[in-house]
């Protein structure tokens, strides 16, 4: 459930979280193993899908006679970013 939907978007997960925060009698509860293996994957997704336009990149470099700028550089940064978005969503969960 939160391998492939980690900010609890699609309906069914949005629904979940929704009633879990509206019913006073429902507590949420994650396991830490969870939690851990959930960011992992996060982690991994954004790495992987972050590589592609590099590749890409890359790719495009050798039919450019300068170079290339796409913005697509500051990849750790990002991964950061969004990693640092994930804790704050889940620590307020």
């Amino acid at each position: 459930m939160t391998f492939s939907d980690p900010f609890f978007k699609r309906n069914y997960n949005r629904n979940f979280l929704k009633l879990a925060r509206e019913c006073k009698d429902l507590t949420f509860y994650m396991s830490e193993i969870v939690y851990k293996e959930t960011k992992r994957h996060f982690e991994k997704n954004i790495k992987e899908n972050l590589e592609k336009p590099i590749k890409v990149q890359n790719k495009l470099q050798n039919y450019n006679r300068g170079d290339l700028e796409t913005g697509i550089d500051k990849g750790i940064e990002k991964v950061n970013d969004l990693l640092g978005d994930f804790e704050k969503f889940y620590s307020l969960l």
